[in-house]
């Protein structure tokens, strides 16, 4: 799975140097109990969204 959609192939975002799948991940089994469904469905849905490129390009012409 990809982590991050880049803007184009040479250009790393900001929050890719500082994001990892592992350490999403391990916040969420350390959080979620306290966290709660309201904070991690979104998050997760956020998460999903962003591995589907197909999903990111539909979402862009939206805008």
């Amino acid at each position: 799975m990809a982590s991050i959609v880049k803007k184009n192939d040479d250009e790393e975002t900001k929050f890719e140097k500082e994001y990892s799948d592992e350490s999403f991940w391990d916040k969420v089994k350390r959080y979620a109990k306290v966290a709660g469904k309201n904070v991690l469905e979104p998050a997760l849905k956020l998460y999903y969204a962003l591995q589907d490129r197909d999903m990111f390009a539909w979402t862009v012409k939206l805008t």
